[in-house]
């Protein structure tokens, strides 16, 4: 199998106690079974605390904190058994993987402090790849290589010098132009992406917002957020929003090799960087990274919220509709 990750991956690493933001807090943290048969045996009195902190294979939050974060914002299960006792969520976070066919491609999600710096100074469409052991699925052959060819169309789109509304334009025209080609069983070859003349919209930025109240709020940050944004116009940076896009694409694109719908997923995408650019205090990396962090976990990071909006774009909620994205982002 081949596994592919973006250039900037290898230098992400965990900031632990420096984070202004913390992983540890505010999550639900199951424990996989190996970790905790592991646990099972830890002798000792802390032997005896992690079992006292465990209930149906999760960690017994305090409040809205693991209990084994303390008061220094350092974990005891490192301090005191090593990070290779980690359970499988607590040592990958915030890395992710998809699968598709012979190939295996992995990131770091934009929920995380340090992974959305990284993203939004370095990210781009361009990945190493190695060979693994791992064995792959049997898949579409054709169109796996077409979702790849496609995507790859759309990356070269944001290594562009056009504006960032510019480039959306294209990229949304181009999708819903792929996706009739997979509509109909034309995927042997990828189409040419090319200018398209949009007739643009009335924007109405506070229909897009209130889209977002119907979601079941990660914490009270969240709703704080979206009351704070009636009437508010995007703060744009062009280059941040483009990183931000090709993140959503590297992360989500290739998933219509399963449902063959690889339009709301670009859709998904200048939907996610509209909404991260509202939410931005100014146009600086700290303002970007603090919107970003906020979107993510509350849409990319609950599996509810996130099935809500790509049942929303699936079934052409008007605006979330390419054309309505296009003129939101294009009237910004």
């Amino acid at each position: 199998m081949k596994l592919r990750y973006p250039l900037y991956y290898k230098k992400f690493s965990c900031i632990a106690d420096r984070c202004t933001d913390n992983c540890c807090v505010g999550w639900e943290i199951d424990i996989d079974p190996a970790t905790k048969s592991f646990y099972d045996t830890v002798k000792g009195d802390f032997g005896k605390r992690l079992r006292d902190n465990i209930e149906n294979s999760s960690f017994k939050l305090c409040g809205e904190r693991c209990p084994f974060l303390n008061e220094r914002n350092l974990c005891d299960i490192i301090i005191n058994l090593g990070s290779e006792h980690l359970c499988y969520i607590c040592d990958n976070h915030p890395r992710y993987y998809g699968w598709y066919g012979d190939i295996k491609e992995g990131g770091v999600g934009l929920s995380c402090e340090a992974a959305a710096k990284l993203i939004l100074t370095e990210g781009s469409g361009q990945y190493y790849e190695v060979e693994t052991d791992e064995e792959g699925e049997e898949e579409n052959e054709k169109l796996l290589a077409f979702l790849q060819n496609a995507r790859k169309k759309l990356f070269e789109i944001f290594e562009g010098n056009l504006s960032f509304a510019e480039k959306i334009a294209i990229s949304l025209n181009y999708a819903e132009d792929l996706q009739d080609c997979m509509d109909i069983g034309l995927v042997g070859s990828v189409p040419q992406a090319k200018f398209y003349d949009n007739e643009m919209q009335e924007a109405d930025f506070s229909e897009f917002v209130s889209l977002f109240s119907r979601f079941e709020p990660i914490d009270q940050v969240w709703t704080e957020k979206l009351n704070s944004l009636n009437g508010k116009s995007p703060e744009t940076n062009d280059t941040y929003l483009s990183r931000i896009f090709v993140y959503f694409l590297w992360r989500y694109f290739m998933k219509a090799l399963f449902d063959e719908d690889l339009l709301s997923k670009v859709c998904f995408a200048a939907a996610g960087c509209l909404m991260i650019s509202v939410m931005a205090e100014d146009t600086t990396l700290e303002a970007y990274v603090s919107a970003a962090k906020l979107y993510s976990k509350e849409i990319e990071y609950s599996e509810d919220n996130r099935d809500m909006l790509m049942y929303d774009l699936y079934y052409g909620e008007d605006i979330l509709a390419p054309s309505s994205l296009i003129s939101l982002i294009g009237n910004k």
